[in-house]
């Protein structure tokens, strides 16, 4: 019995020396990182248990947004005029719509929905699903596939598959897994060294930019590494996209489009509820020339009013959007400009910068774009090898900001100030100034 306490005692005095060696000697910050990552995997395991038990069955959640894809290609196919007035939808045989609307995509995405808007909506909708989570399965094979340390692989395909917007992509019907494996197949695409492997990968990411516009903007990494053929494949693959459309829809239908496009991203971002959950520095400004009252609305019910008085001008606002989307832009591009001629590992950084980027400075960036840029995910981990210590505390807390961002409604009951519906802007804006600062050291280091 002594012989057990003892060896007890003793595992104790060891487990002391041990936790004063991780916390003595500079480890403090390394300990403060590892726990700050624990944070955000368990509070975003939360979110997960707490949406999973209000799902329902495996595959019947809401499906709102596919809902508004599905009867805008019925539309598209028995009254295509009326593809942006969904005042006159009611005589499409289609699903309750609820509040998701207008619909804002190319008419070629309805369009290319064509073969499901023929089933029956019950049909059509679990196609959707389970097809968006065979889409996830396969972003997952690829990302495992990249040529990265094995731990940043796996961890960053931990990291997206706990995003709360992965799971919010399914429930809502999204199609953010579609597009994230057209992305990540185009980002392994670019280190092929066969040209023609580059532009059908180019041709990924450019069908992604038609149908969400910003991913558009990954066009730069063919041009920023002198790879013609991606950003040939980019171009490619938007026109085909588009031409699709203007084949199969009126041009009466573009022109509606066209104004309902304008409206929607000169206005920075759109009113009502919305404004909550657009995640970019235009819509930050808007919120502080904001007047008027938003619903709280959780699990479809509404818990709460928020009054907003407005901070500065809509005209200081224009000018702070704008001045402040330039700067990010400017820094990016000086970043990517001391990258361009590092290894293979600075083009992994240069993706994610730019992914990041292209979500600031985009006029709409919803949070539930995250998803769509699943190569993001490993590069962060990827970073944390070649910056300081007290850099690599900005990427979990990053992470934090962007998994409390799914709590918005619960706290801005309690705080009820809008200008803290953007907690998932300034969780990527702390990885943003990491990825800024790794591409600015690299600059000092060439020069002495």
């Amino acid at each position: 019995m002594n012989e057990i306490l003892l060896s007890f005692i003793s595992q104790i005095k060891r487990f002391i020396r041990q936790g004063h060696r991780l916390f003595s000697g500079g480890n403090q910050l390394k300990t403060l990182e590892l726990a700050l990552w624990g944070v955000g995997v368990c509070a975003a395991v939360v979110f997960l248990v707490i949406k999973v038990r209000a799902w329902g069955p495996i595959d019947a959640p809401e499906q709102m947004d596919f809902a508004t894809y599905y009867t805008a290609a019925r539309v598209g196919l028995l009254s295509p005029a009326d593809l942006y007035s969904p005042q006159r939808w009611q005589h499409v045989n289609g699903p309750n719509l609820g509040t998701d609307v207008p619909y804002l995509y190319f008419p070629s995405f309805a369009w290319i929905l064509r073969p499901l808007a023929l089933l029956p909506y019950e049909v059509a909708r679990r196609i959707w699903f389970w097809g968006s989570v065979g889409a996830s399965a396969l972003v997952v094979i690829c990302l495992l596939r990249m040529e990265l340390r094995r731990d940043s692989r796996i961890w960053g395909i931990v990291l997206w598959l706990l995003l709360p917007s992965t799971l919010d992509t399914l429930y809502l019907g999204q199609v953010n897994d579609f597009l994230a494996l057209l992305i990540t197949v185009g980002a392994m695409s670019f280190y092929e060294f066969r040209s023609r492997i580059q532009f059908i990968g180019g041709t990924l990411v450019g069908i992604a930019g038609g149908v969400k516009l910003f991913p558009i903007i990954l066009i730069v990494m063919g041009l920023w590494r002198e790879k013609w053929r991606f950003s040939v494949g980019c171009i490619a693959g938007l026109a085909v996209f588009i031409s699709l459309g203007l084949l199969g829809m009126p041009l009466s239908t573009w022109a509606e489009f066209g104004r309902i496009f304008m409206d929607t991203t000169t206005a920075l971002s759109p009113p009502g509820l919305s404004i909550l959950h657009n995640q970019s520095l235009f819509a930050f400004w808007r919120k502080l020339s904001f007047e008027g009252t938003i619903p709280l609305v959780l699990q479809g019910n509404v818990v709460g009013v928020l009054t907003v008085q407005p901070l500065i001008s809509s005209t200081l606002a224009n000018l702070f959007a704008y001045g402040s989307v330039l700067l990010v832009i400017a820094f990016t591009a000086v970043a990517l400009w001391n990258l361009h001629h590092g290894s293979s590992e600075s083009a992994l950084v240069a993706w994610a910068l730019l992914l990041i980027t292209t979500l600031i400075v985009a006029p709409i960036s919803w949070w539930h774009y995250l998803t769509i840029v699943a190569p993001l995910f490993p590069g962060l981990i990827e970073i944390r090898r070649h910056v300081p210590v007290g850099w690599r505390l900005l990427l979990p807390v990053g992470y934090l900001f962007v998994v409390l961002q799914r709590g918005i409604m619960l706290w801005l009951q309690a705080v009820p100030f809008l200008i803290l519906s953007c907690a998932l802007l300034v969780g990527i804006m702390l990885w943003w100034s990491v990825f800024i600062h790794y591409a600015l050291g690299m600059r000092q280091e060439k020069i002495y």
